[in-house]
């Protein structure tokens, strides 16, 4: 009778892992379809688009201004991936100087650093290869070491995305060894699960005042386990999601990994995939004038 019982619960178990994972992997390419095959405009509309054109967006002490500023870098860094070349117009943007790109040994463009005397950003660019897509869903199956011997685990699909970049990005850091600039770390979907990555690696080193540290991430999956979560829990991290966006749901199996930073959510139904996770979504919202008057009381 006992082994009966522990026999359908072991079965029950395994299907219910099993629907989990065929789940969750139809969902990931059901998105990676929806955007590639039914909505092949996507990067036209990227490049052409202009509401970051209208005005210079300026670093300051508003919330809501913060945001802004960190997506109109984002945007840059997508075109620049959609072009496959580095417009001049973002050689210089909202007073900060592209200092350095982040690329793979195959020249595969990941990010980039922009810097001024005053404030140092690390961005990286979203998912936009069928590779950065596989490792985002089969890379949930097992976790990676951020450091050898560490208890602090990261989803093994985003640890080897960042790993392509890694050397280039720590030793980029190094370099702000005692620096008094505010340094930032931001993306969207991937690219916020690279930048806590990044951020992470400077607080490995020791000379970095980790009170000028920061993030912004938008659209953030879960990137990795308690441990690696709890590392960045007196930091200024800021996850904005919309709640109808699917991708910073993932991955819920088979693994249980955590969300980093403060949540700040809002709610937006496009009716699509792709749309409802598209990095427009926060700057629409947070342009609004309610928005930032909330945000300053």
């Amino acid at each position: 009778m006992k082994k009966q019982i522990l026999f359908t619960v072991a079965t029950l178990v395994v299907i219910i892992w099993i629907v989990l994972w065929v789940r969750i992997s139809l969902n990931g390419i059901v998105s990676y379809i929806d955007l590639k095959l039914f909505n092949n405009t996507y990067k036209t509309t990227q490049i052409q688009n202009s509401i970051y054109n209208e005005r210079t967006f300026v670093w300051n002490d508003n919330f809501s201004d913060q945001i802004q500023f960190m997506l109109s870098i984002i945007h840059a860094n997508s075109n620049m991936y959609c072009q496959g070349k580095i417009p001049n117009e973002f050689r210089h943007f909202n007073d900060l100087e592209l200092i350095d790109i982040f690329e793979t040994d195959q020249y595969e463009y990941v990010g980039a650093c922009y810097g001024n005397d005053k404030l140092v950003v690390f961005v990286f660019r979203s998912s936009n290869t069928v590779r950065n897509w596989f490792d985002n869903i089969w890379g949930a199956r097992q976790l990676t070491e951020f450091v050898p011997n560490s208890t602090s685990k990261v989803h093994s699909g985003f640890m080897r995305n960042y790993q392509s970049i890694r050397t280039q990005v720590q030793k980029r850091l190094h370099t702000y060894v005692d620096s008094k600039c505010e340094i930032v770390f931001s993306g969207h979907s991937l690219g916020g699960a690279l930048s806590l990555c990044a951020m992470m690696d400077a607080f490995l080193i020791k000379q970095i005042d980790k009170t000028r540290l920061s993030a912004y991430t938008f659209g953030c999956p879960k990137v990795g386990n308690k441990e690696f979560a709890m590392n960045f829990s007196k930091s200024k991290v800021y996850r904005i999601s919309n709640t109808e966006d699917i991708v910073p749901q993932l991955p819920v199996w088979p693994i249980l990994l955590w969300h980093v930073g403060t949540p700040i959510l809002f709610c937006l139904n496009t009716g699509a995939l792709h749309t409802n996770h598209n990095y427009n979504n926060s700057f629409d919202i947070f342009s609004s004038k309610n928005v930032k008057n909330d945000i300053e009381k």
